[in-house]
């Protein structure tokens, strides 16, 4: 027997409480290793974590609201991605979309006007508030670009709300070109450039595993919607290069591994027009893998619309297409899309 078994243990009862308990022992909760990694990193970076970063770590997911972050959370960050590469899903905003003000902070009441004084001192204080804010972007996108080409865990990374320059999309970029987890991507609400935009569908144009592609929100016009094309085009033809390979020999492909790739597109929000609606219904009629496009609140006037609406006379496969708030979209197209889908 050994030391740190105790007197009374009996090996044959597998089932019994001392086994249970020393099993839960080193079962941990990945939060709570987290924790215990920012211990160690307040040893090694002289930073402890602030509450709210401690607040967004989850068991799988990673969320970062950068208002509330301090300096010394980027460095427990940086050390967090290189420890550990359990997160599935990694979150970046300027602040909490979901989470509102306090009712005590949202019905304020001032009696008086504010002085002169007291508007410079805020004018002041927001600009060093964004100054900080854009350093620590910088910071959190080069730490990102390690991590992604590394990590095999992670599934959904979101950028919402930033400001992405030619220098971040860059990194980005050549991050997801080595990345072979991502399934969800989200770049939504963030102010970027048509030079930028190529860099970021050059990357995804061979990205097998990824699903999901949300573009909302981010003022794309009509030549953007050549990008849109080749970016569809591309994954069906990669997906139907698989399925010839093998009907040459007469075979059905052994997996459904042929079957992955992009099968919902968002592109709600945007500026999208009669150009854009020509480049994405084109690359749909073909295709048979993309199972949702959502288009919503666009520039498309009734003759677009209808453009998806021949286009679903050849393509059987796409279930949803959504159409709303286009300034052509009425009841009539509305009911011929029922139609189609059913």
């Amino acid at each position: 027997m050994s030391l740190s078994e105790p007197k009374n243990y009996n090996k044959n009862k597998t089932g019994s409480n001392w086994t249970q308990r020393s099993q839960g022992r080193f079962k941990k909760n990945p939060k709570l290793l987290a924790i215990e990694e920012c211990k160690r990193l307040y040893q090694k970076y002289y930073a402890y974590p602030s509450s709210s970063l401690l607040n967004q770590l989850n068991e799988n997911s990673l969320s970062i609201f950068l208002d509330k972050l301090n300096y010394s959370d980027i460095n427990v960050i940086k050390g967090l991605l290189l420890k550990f590469f359990h997160f599935q899903k990694i979150q970046i905003s300027p602040t909490d979309p979901i989470k509102q003000e306090p009712i005590s902070q949202r019905k304020q009441y001032r009696p008086t006007p504010l002085t002169k004084a007291e508007k410079d001192q805020i004018e002041r204080l927001n600009k060093i508030k964004e100054k900080n804010i854009r350093q620590m972007i910088n910071k959190l996108i080069i730490c990102m670009s390690k991590h992604l080409p590394l990590t095999k865990s992670l599934i959904s990374f979101s950028l919402n709300g930033i400001d992405l320059t030619s220098k971040y999309c860059q990194l980005i970029s050549k991050a997801l070109i080595n990345n072979k987890s991502v399934q969800i991507l989200s770049i939504a609400n963030c102010k970027i450039s048509l030079n930028s935009y190529e860099l970021l569908i050059e990357s995804l144009l061979n990205h097998r595993l990824l699903e999901y592609l949300d573009l909302s929100n981010n003022n794309m016009e009509d030549k953007y919607g050549k990008m849109i094309n080749r970016l569809i085009g591309r994954h069906s033809q990669l997906r139907d290069q698989i399925v010839w390979s093998y009907g040459l020999r007469g075979e059905a492909p052994l997996s459904k591994d042929y079957k992955k790739g992009l099968i919902s597109i968002n592109l709600n929000g945007n500026n999208l027009s009669s150009d854009a609606a020509e480049y994405i219904s084109s690359a749909l009629y073909s295709d048979q893998y993309i199972r949702a496009v959502y288009l919503s609140n666009n520039q498309m006037n009734k003759s677009s619309c209808k453009k998806f609406i021949y286009m679903m006379r050849k393509n059987l496969y796409l279930l949803t297409i959504d159409l709303r708030g286009n300034p052509g979209y009425d009841e009539s197209i509305h009911t011929r899309l029922v139609m189609k889908m059913s």
